[in-house]
């Protein structure tokens, strides 16, 4: 029988998963457990892991131990990948395996995030990926920062830290300040030394009720993104 195929990167993985997901929020379903986990996912993670491997999660205020959620979480990172990479897969995504690690890592999050068949929505993306324009792709990916299809702020983050890996290891510019207005989000350059700042890549999309409109800024040398108060921002 062919040994299953396993996300090589969990190890390394895992820590951003936990910094990125944590908890969870309610937002758009039940309250999640540890790393993001729904209910939803864990009880599709159940059937296909062994026979005992996880208990039934029935209550949605009382998750399982940390421990099994994790396992879960695993399992979904592990299905993720294999349905990426396998031509037999409905999910397949042609070209992934051809990605650096860093690119990869930036999917798999952002399938983690919002479902992995999301990319069937997605042509500009999927025509990257089967490109192998890494950079592309994973600028793709800024405008998918929606909860309840309204921009957020957080989510917003989340895609700037991960296109900003991927555009080290490239050699482009950083994301180093997100604004979000009213009407949408713009990914932008640190400030030049004529106290300037250049669009990267921006959305239209109604802001969601939960994230104010601000501004939130990257410091490069400590790797900590701060949001200033609306006052400070003029937006």
């Amino acid at each position: 029988m062919e040994e299953l195929k396993t996300y090589p990167r969990w190890a390394q993985f895992l820590p951003h998963l936990l910094r990125m997901e944590g908890r969870g929020d309610d937002v758009t379903d039940v309250p999640t457990g540890l790393a993001g986990m729904t209910m939803k996912t864990y009880g599709a993670m159940r059937k296909d892991l062994p026979k005992g491997t996880l208990p039934a999660w029935t209550d949605k205020d009382k998750p399982p131990p940390d421990e099994k959620v994790l396992t879960a979480s695993k399992a979904y990172a592990n299905k993720i990948y294999r349905d990426y990479s396998t031509p037999s897969s409905s999910n397949y995504l042609e070209g992934f395996m051809d990605l650096p690690s860093v690119t990869q890592d930036m999917i798999i999050s952002s399938a983690y995030n919002m479902g992995e068949g999301f990319h069937k929505n997605a042509p500009s993306f999927t025509r990257a990926v089967k490109d192998n324009n890494s950079m592309e792709a994973a600028n793709q990916l800024l405008d998918t920062a929606n909860t309840e299809n309204a921009a957020s702020m957080g989510l917003a983050r989340r895609r700037a830290q991960e296109r900003n890996a991927v555009a080290k290891f490239s050699g482009q510019p950083s994301i180093e300040e997100i604004v979000q207005t009213d009407v949408g989000i713009d990914y932008r350059t640190g400030i030049n030394n004529l106290g300037e700042s250049k669009s990267l890549f921006s959305y239209v999309k109604p802001r969601h009720s939960t994230s104010p409109a601000g501004v939130m800024k990257h410091n490069p040398k400590t790797g900590v993104w701060s949001r200033l108060q609306r006052e400070d921002t003029g937006v």
